[in-house]
């Protein structure tokens, strides 16, 4: 098992140029990224829009 980095970029909806990067790292296997991905967990709280974000696996 390795280990899951997702950085997600979060900016508000009023001021584009306001984001915040969020990072979080956890134990996870190689599938780890794609999961998310289908899943869309990623939603962001209002007022905000989910500017972009990348997931990689390390082993």
């Amino acid at each position: 098992m390795g280990v899951v980095e997702l950085i997600v970029a979060l900016c508000l909806q009023a001021e584009p140029a306001a984001c915040r990067i969020e990072r979080r790292e956890q134990p996870a296997p190689l599938t780890a990224c794609l999961v998310a991905e289908e899943a869309r967990e990623l939603a962001p709280p209002p007022g905000w829009y989910l500017a972009r974000w990348t997931c990689r696996w390390r082993g």
